[in-house]
């Protein structure tokens, strides 16, 4: 965060003193100028504040998300999961897992909890004030002896059972998962939205400015799968967890992916005993022999030539082709202008050319009257 935000200022007292406190003012989203103290003394500190609160005002679906409370993410984390046992890649008893772990968080902290305070030392005050209340209930009550009218004992007395420090490591872990998906640095599954901040290990992107973009409903459960898969802050990281390199070569992580999708101009039959070298090129990936040794030949995809950024001119495409008008494609693409988006971007096909000529609704020959 730079350190010459001109939109900071100190105020000074009646005595001539300067406040050390930091006031910082932005616009709201009707254009009227808002004052107010960010309560911090640190510049850097308070020019964080002054920049939330400039984008709450930009964004008003960021401040919802900053809103975003325990049952959201719980409610998430148990669709996931459902979703998961009826594809069969969970089993239905681990959906019942986690919806009995987490009921017990919403039971204690309520469902209006902020996720916001489970952040830093707030949150682990809570973690451990949840602790200390489930070590003292009871996961098998105690139960007193028990005699009929002749005194005479009909059920022994059985002594209570705390909950084990078993059980709430297993409810840990059923918070972390929920939190996880709901609070991931720049993904927010609870408002469907992921934040384009900063580019690479840079603080702030290309243009100098940060946006939130939604995220498709259909796209949402493979984002979930992929940020549960993850052991570390990256939603796709490297096999070690680290960020990926600058230099991953994404063309060839596009290929594969398309090369699995069926997107291919073809298929390259290779012979791979030694020595035969024989290649055949075909349209589809069929089984075959050598025509020199009759051994089996191994199918090689033959990836559409494209590259990575190639997708945003697809993005745009399509959007234009669903009738999404062009300001809306732009703020998807992050572009300056529209009309970049347009021209550039947006490819115009004979298809999309027919398509627009026939919304004219030139009558038919059979249709038209008679002159």
């Amino acid at each position: 965060m730079p350190n010459d935000d001109d939109r900071l200022v100190r105020r000074t007292r009646l005595d001539g003193s300067v406040n050390p406190v930091w006031y910082g003012w932005y616009y709201d989203a009707q254009g009227r100028q808002i004052t107010k103290s960010t309560r911090h003394t640190d510049r850097r500190a308070a020019a964080r504040v002054r920049v939330q609160w400039e984008r709450d005002a930009a964004e008003p679906d960021h401040a919802r998300a900053r809103s975003a409370v325990l049952v959201d993410a719980i409610e998430l984390l148990l669709q996931n999961r459902k979703e998961q046992a009826a594809a069969g890649r969970k089993a239905a008893a681990t959906f019942g897992f986690y919806r009995e772990k987490t009921g017990h968080w919403l039971r204690l902290l309520g469902e209006d909890f902020l996720l916001a305070q489970l952040a830093g030392t707030e949150g682990a005050r809570h973690v451990d004030r949840y602790i200390t209340q489930r070590r003292n209930e009871w996961a098998v009550p105690p139960r007193p002896e028990q005699k009929d009218k002749d005194g005479k004992a009909v059920r022994a007395a059985r002594p209570g059972r705390h909950v084990s420090e078993n059980t709430i490591s297993k409810e840990l872990v059923a918070l972390r998962a929920a939190l996880k998906l709901a609070k991931r640095r720049d993904v927010d599954l609870v408002s469907g939205t992921i934040a384009v901040r900063r580019s690479y290990n840079h603080e702030t992107t290309k243009g100098g400015h940060g946006d939130l973009i939604p995220v498709a409903m259909p796209l949402r459960p493979y984002l979930a799968e992929a940020m549960l898969s993850s052991r570390s802050e990256y939603v796709f990281p490297a096999a070690d967890g680290s960020m990926r390199s600058e230099e991953t070569k994404l063309q060839q992580v596009l290929g594969r992916a398309l090369a699995r999708a069926g997107m291919v101009q073809g298929y390259l039959h290779i012979c791979r005993r030694k020595g035969c070298e024989h290649k055949e090129k075909t349209k589809d990936r069929a089984l075959r022999h050598c025509p020199k040794c009759n051994m089996k030949v191994w199918p090689k995809a033959i990836p559409r030539p494209m590259r990575f950024h190639d997708l945003r001119g697809t993005t745009a495409t399509l959007l234009a082709r669903a009738g999404v008008g062009p300001v809306v494609a732009q703020r998807f693409l992050r572009h300056s202008d529209p009309r970049l988006t347009a021209n550039i971007y947006s490819r115009v096909d004979l298809a999309d050319l027919q398509a627009g000529i026939d919304r004219m609704g030139i009558p038919s020959a059979a249709t038209a009257s008679p002159p």
